[in-house]
């Protein structure tokens, strides 16, 4: 019996002392494949890859080796090769209960993030968000998606609840207030740009959006601030040039309007022909209302010789070519207020001596700007006991006229009451103009008979001063 007892207490002892052999080997040879694994990030990929696959052909449910082994295949662009690592890690999430599903699953939509495989992106990122809807990563992305395939309301969804979730992410934060941008939601645009630039003051992309988002709210003075900013930028000066362009041209700075679009031209280096036509029309643009007609023709004519079909070149250059070489009729058109309002009472002056039916003593009564540039001048010619009232509109124009402008006269000429009225354009009337005022008291003047008007007016101020 006491034979006995002492077998059992010896089988006892010995299974123990095996246990704790057992235990010891096994932390050695796992103390051993974890220092492997720290030597493996300072050997080459290649052969870091294949002590990995060594590893886990003998211990096959080593994760932290899998886990390894799939981000080296990951930095080598063995993308598909990645993926079936992390499937296997997720098969063995059920008997595993150390291995973070959502976290493998973000890291496979990750892997097709980076092949632009944005299907199958979408859906492991999503049955990732159907795990825990408050997963940062998987919002986050499903928002860049959408982003990527300018589906901004649904991006919009994404970014709102990742923000919720990490309201100080830098990253998230920029992307969210690009895609408020994108649907012209600008106020909150520009709110979380401005909490974004508070951190990251030197990023370009940043600026430019948040110039664009104060040009939208009609804060031009700071839209200026930030694409001044911008003047230097390799990506975004000339696109931020071609804007301050535009804004001075708006504002009336004509001369800052040229240099910006000048710099936009230079910082650009455009080969698109319709770009190149659009900046040197805005800039002939800037010089015709600057009164410097031979400038606007040269770029007129620079555009021309590029693309003869653009916009109204041809027509301008047809128009204004000519009238270039005729200091009063450009004066007429392009002349300051001052200038063009001497010239028109000189007009009245002419045609009531050659043209009207009662001739005397000229006074003038009105004389009225429109915000279309056109002026109103009302005469009255007293000849003994007649006297008579004519309404002269003049129109700062080289093109057709049609009838809703000569109707909106027409009721004004009716409102003052007056004998008479004469519309006088340095283009053309239309047809329907023309029938308009057949059975009116109204005279029509055209390009060609005001032409004749001036250059008969430019001999008799000439034969005057010679007198004199």
């Amino acid at each position: 019996m006491f034979f006995i007892y002492n077998i059992i207490i010896f089988t006892i002892v010995f299974s123990f002392i095996i246990m704790i052999f057992t235990i010891i080997i096994t932390k050695k040879k796992r103390d051993g494949i974890n220092k492997k694994l720290k030597e493996i990030d300072n050997e080459s990929k290649l052969l870091a890859i294949d002590d990995l696959r060594k590893i886990i052909k003998k211990t096959p449910n080593n994760f932290i080796a899998r886990d390894k082994l799939a981000g080296l295949l990951l930095n080598n662009k063995s993308y598909l090769s990645a993926i079936k690592e992390y499937l296997i890690i997720i098969d063995h999430t059920q008997t595993n209960r150390e291995i973070n599903e959502v976290e493998y699953l973000n890291k496979i939509a990750h892997v097709y993030m980076l092949m632009e495989n944005y299907e199958d992106a979408k859906k492991y990122y999503l049955i990732s968000k159907s795990k825990d809807d408050l997963n940062l990563e998987a919002n986050f992305q499903l928002g860049n998606i959408e982003m990527i395939k300018d589906n901004f309301e649904k991006a919009d969804f994404y970014y709102n609840l990742a923000y919720k979730i990490d309201p100080d992410n830098l990253e998230l934060k920029k992307l969210y207030a690009i895609c408020n941008f994108k649907m012209n939601n600008f106020k909150n645009a520009n709110e979380k740009l401005l909490k974004y630039l508070s951190d990251k003051n030197n990023d370009e992309e940043a600026v430019y959006y948040l110039a664009y988002t104060y040009y939208h709210l009609n804060n031009f003075e700071e839209a200026v601030k930030n694409f001044m900013y911008l003047k230097s930028s390799e990506k975004f000066a000339a696109e931020s040039f071609y804007t301050l362009g535009n804004i001075r041209l708006n504002q009336r700075k004509y001369i800052q309007a040229i240099e910006d679009f000048n710099n936009c031209l230079l910082k650009g280096s455009y080969k698109d022909i319709n770009k190149l036509s659009e900046i040197n029309y805005l800039i002939a643009e800037c010089y015709f209302h600057e009164n410097d007609l031979v400038k606007a023709i040269q770029y007129w004519q620079k555009i021309f010789e590029m693309d003869p079909d653009y916009k109204d070149v041809r027509l301008k250059l047809n128009n204004y070519s000519e009238i270039s070489s005729n200091y009063y009729l450009e004066m007429y058109l392009i002349g300051s207020v001052n200038q063009f309002i001497k010239i028109c009472k000189l007009i009245v002056q002419y045609y009531i001596k050659h043209f009207s039916p009662l001739k005397g003593k000229v006074k003038f009564l009105e004389s009225n700007t429109s915000s279309e540039g056109s002026l109103q001048i009302l005469a009255e010619v007293t000849s003994g006991n007649f006297i008579e009232q004519n309404l002269f509109v003049f129109l700062r124009s080289a093109t057709t006229i049609g009838d809703v402008t000569i109707r909106e006269h027409y009721n004004i000429l009716k409102e003052k009451k007056a004998d008479k009225g004469i519309c006088i354009t340095a283009g053309n009337f239309s047809d329907s103009v023309k029938q308009f005022i057949e059975s009116r008291m109204i005279k029509l003047i055209e390009r060609e008979q005001l032409m004749e008007i001036l250059d008969n007016i430019s001999k008799e101020i000439r034969n005057n001063q010679k007198k004199a």
